[in-house]
């Protein structure tokens, strides 16, 4: 009886304190976030070869120091296989630009819009979703791809150890590899129905924080025949990534080890068990977790450091 009890306790803290501590955790602040300077600097000459493929982290201002984890952390696995560049989608403050050039002395540092003045992009319809939130991520996406070999990562993701099976597809040519939700994010029925019209086959599962993409693996037709007569408010915002679920599946593609390659909303709640991060290549901490890639994620870095 008295174990029955303690038990019932237990569960009625749980329920009473879940919701309030994970608002607070996910509004206080977090010196680790600007302390990426405790991180070691990469080398100054990994010798790359000039047609090695783009590594590219994608960040708004206000996430830059967020960036420069995330592109750290896969960095030192792959520097002298990749070619790093880190996109922000606003202006960079003279001080990231510092930070950067220290930390990783390889990294293209440059904003959004001084990279569409370099690509030739031109896809049909795109300007159609041009004010939807993700929009400038698929134009980034499409416009590198079109290039370059290109592994894509937001800046939420982090790499905890060596990513073997990803290195092993992108010595493959014209293949594409994402991760893959444990669970079905349903998208709305709109989109479904609009693909299904068109014949699309298309992976449920697939997120788009991380992305190996072949050069020109996806056809940008899609967007188009997808876009056409686009009537739906922007509130669909899953349409970035059905987009490259769409295109992704006409492509020879890799779904990527869930157990490895993770997104999970362990450790959401304060008393939760949280991811086992010596044992995972990387995990994508979407918004509900994303208060547990500083307070979980970014410390296990620092302590692997050590």
């Amino acid at each position: 009886m008295q174990f029955q009890r303690k038990v019932l306790l237990k569960r009625l803290i749980y329920k009473l304190t879940s919701a309030p501590v994970w608002k607070l955790e996910r509004n206080r602040k977090y010196p680790i976030r600007d302390s990426v300077t405790q991180l070691l600097p990469t080398l100054e000459d990994p010798g790359t070869p000039q047609e090695a493929p783009i590594l590219a982290v994608l960040c708004m201002p206000s996430q830059f120091s967020d960036a420069l984890w995330s592109a750290w952390s896969w960095y030192r696995f792959l520097q002298g296989q990749v070619k790093l560049w880190i996109c922000c989608d606003g202006e960079i403050l003279k001080k990231d630009r510092e930070i950067a050039a220290t930390l990783l002395p390889n990294a293209r540092i440059i904003s959004l819009a001084d990279l569409w003045e370099e690509l030739d992009l031109s896809v049909r319809g795109i300007e159609k979703i041009e004010s939807h939130p993700l929009s400038r991520k698929l134009k980034l996406i499409l416009g590198l791809q079109s290039k370059y070999d290109l592994l894509y990562s937001d800046c939420d993701v982090l790499a905890f150890n060596e990513p073997h099976k990803l290195k092993q597809i992108m010595e493959l040519n014209n293949v594409c590899a994402y991760m893959v939700e444990t669970h079905d994010v349903s998208p709305s029925q709109l989109l479904q129905s609009r693909s299904l019209k068109l014949g699309y086959s298309f992976d449920r599962l697939l997120n788009s924080g991380l992305l190996y993409l072949s050069k020109n693996s996806l056809n940008p037709t899609i967007v188009t025949d997808f876009l056409e007569d686009w009537q739906p408010p922007l509130e669909e915002w899953t349409l970035e990534q059905w987009l490259l679920a769409n295109m992704i599946s006409r492509s020879k593609s890799y779904p990527l080890d869930s157990s490895r390659y993770v997104i999970s909303g362990q450790r959401q709640f304060w008393h939760q068990i949280d991811v086992e991060y010596e044992n995972i290549v990387c995990r994508h901490f979407t918004n509900p977790v994303r208060h547990v890639m500083y307070c979980k994620g970014m410390p296990a870095i620092l302590k692997s450091l050590r």
